[in-house]
Formats: C-alpha cells, sequence, structure tokens
C-alpha cells in the first residue's frame, strides 16, 4: 500500500550568521505530481506558514499549468525589461544593439523549437523565478 502524497511541505530552517528567529520554508507539488524547489514563507510560525502555503497551492498549480515558455520569454531582452534596468543598476549596463542580438538569437533559434512546451518541463530547477506562489 503506497503512502498518500502530501500537497506541501515545511521546514523550519535558522540562519547560522544572524541571530534571531528560524524562518519556515515550503515545497509544493507541481501539476504533475514532482515536488518543486523550496520557497521561503517569510514566517516565523508554523501556523502561519502553512495558511501561507495553503494560500498558494491554488495559484502554483494555475500558473505552472498553463505558462509555456513563449509566455515567459515575452519580455525577454526588451528595451525597459526588468533583467535589462537590474544589470544598469547593477553598473553592468547592456547596449541596445546586444540586447537586440539576443532578442533576435531567441526568438530565431530557441522560441522556435521549444515556445510550445511549458515551463514547468523544460525547467523543472529553474521554475522559482517565475512561479507565483
Amino acid at each position: 500500500m503506497e503512502r498518500a502524497k502530501k500537497r506541501f511541505y515545511l521546514i523550519k530552517r535558522r540562519n547560522r550568521h544572524q541571530e534571531g528567529k528560524a524562518i519556515y520554508y515550503c515545497r509544493v507539488r507541481g501539476s504533475d505530481g514532482n515536488l518543486l524547489p523550496w520557497k521561503s514563507t517569510g514566517q516565523t510560525s508554523k501556523t502561519a506558514a502553512e495558511n501561507w502555503a495553503v494560500e498558494h497551492l491554488a495559484v502554483a498549480s494555475v500558473v505552472k499549468e498553463t505558462l509555456t515558455l513563449k509566455d515567459y520569454a515575452e519580455g525577454w531582452w526588451m528595451q525597459g525589461s526588468e533583467y535589462l534596468a537590474r544589470q544598469a543598476a547593477r553598473g553592468t549596463p547592456i547596449s541596445p544593439s546586444y540586447a537586440a542580438v539576443a532578442r533576435s538569437y531567441l526568438s530565431r533559434h530557441i522560441l522556435r523549437v521549444f515556445k510550445p512546451f511549458l515551463a514547468e518541463t523544460l525547467f523543472r530547477r529553474a521554475v522559482t523565478p517565475i512561479s507565483c506562489f
């Protein structure tokens, strides 16, 4: 008889370098039943962390089922994108010509092959930045 699989798991993690309360981390199952990477709940009590996980389960499963790579990569390398703004804030701006070449490579080579795939199946370990939970 197989054990029932939980929809999410919680662990308490202390920061060894800083004094303070421990933070709870949550790991949920994706739409395919596999566990996704750990995500900080930002909560210091188990009850609050459980509430956070329950609230975010529905959002995570909906987003994971419908987000394709084409949708995820929609704004990549465009002027004013979040990535280009972050790079400029760090002191390493990306030139408009480099961004145009990268965008062209993305659309002509990568998206042509992978655009219909669900982002979750392509980046099972790297989905965290796109998940909304």
